[in-house]
């Protein structure tokens, strides 16, 4: 397979999302045990490593759904034919493996009380995603498999670098709502257009989610003017996609999926971390451009 074949098949454009996801999960653990900061190279190899457990689960996922896409006429990778099936389910098992061996090395090395816990966290976020991958043609619900996915990369960061807190668990919760509404919709990205339906796609209101911010005591003025930009792309992309159909579902998933990034720059303005949050704009600005180079679908 070409580079770009590779690229796609493992949702590269969508990275950035998964940094600023450890980003919150990494400060706030930081802050609930009660730290300063985490040596770089601790940063560093997390970020490998969940870079590399969001690739390998991007991949096991065109493998699983290598037959389904076939009969669907969906245009991925290998449906095309650009990669085969076997390559793309080993790279996964490879990717997935590694990054396992890369936590457990990390968590050793830098003389982790529990071990234990981050082996169990790291393999209960890989059995989500392997539950995720092999039921979401069958159930539509696993859509909040999907979102607990990204609450599992919280809770990882969080305890590689720090302690878990209930305000981990709020700001958790926040994002798992989220990702469901966005997977629930994606669920049609092989169709060319969709109508509105109150019915159908009550997920929608689960976009809503991140207003929970709102509720935190004490945030930076940041927030405010965030929380305007992220109401106002998720408002103007669903009227382009879904009441004016401008744009095929594929723009408004890719459009929804870079709007993680942006949360997660709410949560940190909320809990007063300006510096850290003004990062996660910078992914959130990122991602848009790297999806014109490779589909964030």
């Amino acid at each position: 397979m070409t580079p770009h074949t590779f690229l796609t098949l493992t949702r590269a454009s969508n990275l950035p999302s998964v940094w600023t996801n450890l980003l919150v999960g990494g400060s706030l653990g930081l802050v609930a045990g009660i730290q300063v900061h985490a040596p770089l190279w601790q940063w560093l190899t997390l970020l490998v490593a969940m870079s590399a457990i969001y690739m390998g689960g991007m991949l096991q996922n065109d493998a699983f759904d290598a037959d389904w896409d076939k009969h669907h006429q969906n245009r991925r990778p290998i449906a095309l034919g650009l990669a085969r099936q076997t390559t793309v389910a080993l790279l996964a098992k490879l990717f997935l493996a590694g990054a396992l061996v890369l936590l457990m090395i990390q968590a050793w090395w830098s003389g982790h009380a529990q071990p234990a816990l981050i082996l169990l966290l790291a393999a209960a976020l890989l059995f989500t995603i392997w539950s995720y991958n092999r039921w979401h043609k069958q159930q539509p619900h696993c859509a909040w498999l999907m979102g607990l996915c990204r609450v599992q990369v919280y809770l990882l960061a969080a305890g590689m670098l720090g302690q878990f807190s209930w305000m981990l668990a709020g700001c958790a919760a926040i994002l798992a709502a989220y990702i469901a509404s966005v997977t629930y919709l994606a669920r049609n990205e092989h169709l060319a257009n969709i109508s509105l339906s109150p019915r159908e796609h009550w997920p929608l209101l689960l976009l809503t989610a991140p207003l929970g911010v709102l509720t935190f005591s004490h945030p930076h003025w940041l927030l405010y003017p965030l929380l305007l930009l992220f109401c106002g792309w998720v408002i103007w992309h669903l009227k382009l996609s879904l009441l004016s159909q401008q744009a095929p579902l594929r723009k408004l998933i890719g459009a929804l999926l870079a709007a993680i990034s942006l949360i997660d720059a709410l949560i940190l303005a909320a809990l007063n971390h300006p510096i850290a949050s003004l990062a996660c704009v910078g992914a959130f600005l990122l991602m848009p451009r790297l999806q014109r180079w490779v589909a964030a679908t």
